[in-house]
């Protein structure tokens, strides 16, 4: 070689690339030049030339484009962050090589005319006489030296087909005759763990994962490679695994009443070093006082009532823990003042005790008889609370064994004191009854669980702390008692109230009131022209009590005073009179109704005979009638000796002998049956009868008239 000849360098197939005298070659190479690049450089010295095939490989440095989702951790919770690369050098690139002693030159046209087809199906190594067009998978062939580049569409595994079959497609032979070779893929992404905590785990994929315990909290440092081979990335990921605040307090529930206060510490424990935790109340709570040292006051207000929950929030910047105090306003029952209406004796009597309570939860009370069993029972409850289902078996009435669902009837729980207080779900349409929800909670069958007594907190409860004798109170408030014949004058009645939190007691003083009797009776009868009188008696068990009395009926010209009545009846007044009176003390009444009878004596209508005659028979009709229609008799108080009268008909017959000449009184009494009676009183003079002696008559005959009269002549 002549080391004094000039020398000229040329660059074929490297467009942008430089090379100067000393054939130093210089090129920057862009984006358009990824992946294999063949080009030739010759050189020259005017006398002859030479080349040389270069390849040249352009490599995009891996990069890692991605970013974990979070680097606050939560301790005990799994952690994943998948590392996303970008490399923008064909991923699916092989080198073929084959042995050294074999060229590629006769194999030349095929490789160039492979890039042209559309089509290269070669037969499948699995199967005879079965092809496969394996020009799909291959985005780009590159020959040099004894090896052939390969750009695939994806990894043979992922596209299902052999090496062999796609060297036989390329070089358009079959499969058995394709030369030994070797691959190597010439860009393989691979991660690496360069630091990190003790459980961190790196999969090839270049997904992390971990799950940090407490042993790992506060600050930690992950560092990850990329490298694809030829340039490496790193990836720093600090990370803070934070362990959450804890509220170690009780929970608190308390029953409290309009205006008192409610104070409640909150305490919590967080095991990072430096965790700096704040206390705020949820907006669903009521507007109460909470410090930053997690001091609650919260004073309650007058219009509220049932259920308030305080929910306090515990966090330390990126978790939170939460506790929820329930709080049970309870309006204390209050009975409403009222006047009872009087009662009557052996009259049923009523009384409903009104009362104000704006409670308006299905609260229920269990009280245990021993508090013992109760023990745990927070922790029984919160364990309740906590579960989507509780099923309870139960014994049938019928025989049988049931199966029930008691937590959807629930809405809240909680213990004060030896009570355990149940609030029942509105919205629940089963029939769990309160025995059933409290074996739920204590996870004892119904027939296990300790004696208790229940009580709903809505409805009041009554009971009789004095009252008379007989007198009872039901369950809604009603008082109902029927007073005995003794039982009278003013009795205190003391009524408690309670809602199962608070007691109300009402006295009151109700007066039984013993109705007046009249005890004396009138005179039924009274003569005309006497006077009637009638002393009013009255019986009334109640000294206190006036009485007053008013004329109902009574005929005209009664005069009522000082309970006594008085009257002189007149002829107008005959027969019945209807007289009534009312007797009233203020509460009830007493009346006596009669009718009084004014009579009338029998009046005499008949005219007497008043002469009779020796030897004849004297007969006298008396009639009379009685204005009242009484029935009568007749008696007789004087009348000549062998004269008879008939008691009923009145009639009087007489036979006038010789020695009964002269006058004669007659005295007939008329009387009643109410011993009432009118005198009748005639004389009737007696003469002798002519005929006894001779004499004749010459005018003027003796007549006799029929008036009665007696007409005397002179005979001659």
């Amino acid at each position: 070689m002549n080391d004094d000849s000039e020398h000229y360098f040329k660059i074929k197939g490297l467009p942008g690339a430089h090379i100067d005298s000393s054939g130093l070659l210089t090129w920057i190479p862009d984006e358009k030049f990824l992946d294999i690049n063949l080009f030739t450089v010759i050189v020259d010295d005017a006398f002859d030339c030479d080349s040389v095939k270069f390849m040249v490989y352009v490599n995009d440095p891996v990069q890692i484009v991605s970013s974990p989702p979070n680097s606050i951790l939560p301790v005990g919770r799994p952690w994943f962050y998948s590392i996303k690369t970008e490399d923008r050098n064909a991923s699916a690139l092989y080198q073929i090589k084959f042995n050294s002693s074999q060229k590629l030159s006769p194999f030349q046209s095929s490789i160039e005319s492979f890039i042209k087809k559309d089509i290269a199906n070669v037969e499948t190594v699995a199967y005879q006489r079965q092809f496969i067009n394996i020009r799909p998978f291959v985005t780009n062939v590159q020959a040099f030296d004894n090896s052939i580049f390969l750009s695939l569409a994806d990894t043979p595994e992922k596209l299902k087909i052999s090496f062999s079959e796609l060297i036989a497609g390329v070089l358009s032979t079959e499969v058995k005759t394709v030369p030994k070779f070797t691959v190597q893929q010439i860009k393989q992404l691979k991660f690496k763990l360069e630091e990190s905590p003790a459980n961190v785990n790196l999969h090839s994929e270049g997904q992390l994962s971990w799950t940090p315990d407490f042993s790992e909290i506060d600050s930690q440092l992950v560092v990850v490679s990329a490298s694809d081979g030829i340039t490496t990335r790193f990836q720093k990921i600090p990370v803070y695994v934070n362990a959450p605040p804890k509220i170690s307090s009780k929970a608190k529930s308390a029953i409290l009443h309009p205006g008192e206060l409610f104070t409640y510490q909150c305490t919590a424990t967080d095991p990072n070093k430096n965790a700096e935790l704040s206390f705020r109340l949820s907006p669903d709570s009521p507007p109460a006082e909470l410090s930053e040292s997690g001091y609650l006051s919260w004073r309650v207000r007058e219009n509220q009532y049932d259920y308030d929950q305080l929910k306090i929030i515990v966090s330390d910047g990126y978790v939170s823990d939460e506790i929820k105090l329930m709080v049970y306003v309870n309006d204390p029952i209050k009975i409403i003042p009222t006047s009872p209406r009087p009662a009557m004796v052996q009259i049923p009597w009523q009384h409903q005790i009104k009362y104000l309570d704006r409670n308006k939860t299905s609260l229920y009370r269990i009280r245990v008889e021993d508090i013992g069993e109760l023990a745990f029972i927070n922790d029984k409850i919160q364990a309740f609370l906590q579960r989507q289902s509780v099923m309870v078996q139960r014994q049938e009435p019928r025989g049988g064994i049931s199966e029930i669902e008691v937590r959807s009837a629930v809405k809240h729980s909680f213990s004060f004191g030896p009570d355990l207080f149940i609030e029942k779900n509105p919205k629940y349409q089963g029939d769990a009854k309160i025995s059933d929800i409290f074996a739920g909670i204590l996870k004892l069958p119904p027939e296990s669980l300790p004696k208790f007594k229940e009580h709903q907190d809505w409805r009041a409860a009554f009971k009789l702390l004095s009252s008379p004798p007989g007198m009872t109170i039901s369950q809604s408030g009603l008082i109902q008692w029927t007073p005995e014949r003794t039982q009278f004058d003013t009795f205190q009645v003391k009524v408690q109230a309670t809602d199962g939190i608070t007691f109300d007691t009402s006295a009151f003083n109700l007066f039984v009131n013993s109705p007046p009797r009249i005890i004396s009776r009138p005179d039924s009868l009274v003569h005309l022209g006497a006077s009637w009188h009638y002393p009013i008696i009255v019986k009334d068990h109640n000294k206190s009590q006036p009485l007053t009395l008013k004329l109902v009926d009574a005929p005209d010209g009664m005069i009522l005073e000082d309970f006594s009545l008085s009257w002189k009846p007149g002829p107008e007044h005959k027969g019945q009179n209807l007289i009534s009176f009312l007797v009233d003390d203020g509460h009830q009444k007493a009346g006596q109704t009669f009718t009084l009878l004014v009579n009338l004596p029998p009046v005499f209508s008949s005219k007497p005979l008043i002469a009779a005659m020796t030897g004849f028979p004297y007969s006298y009709q008396i009639t009379a009638e009685d204005p009242n229609g009484d029935s009568f008799q007749y008696v007789s108080l004087e009348m000549p000796k062998l004269a008879d009268l008939d008691p009923v008909s009145g009639l009087i017959t007489w036979n006038p002998r010789s020695p009964d000449r002269g006058v004669h009184e007659f005295r007939v009494r008329a009387i009643d049956e109410h011993g009432l009676e009118s005198i009748h009183e005639w004389q009737v003079e007696v003469f002798t009868d002519p005929t006894a002696k001779k004499f004749s008559l010459a005018i003027f005959p003796i007549m006799i008239s029929f008036t009665g009269i007696l007409l005397m002549l002179t005979l001659l």
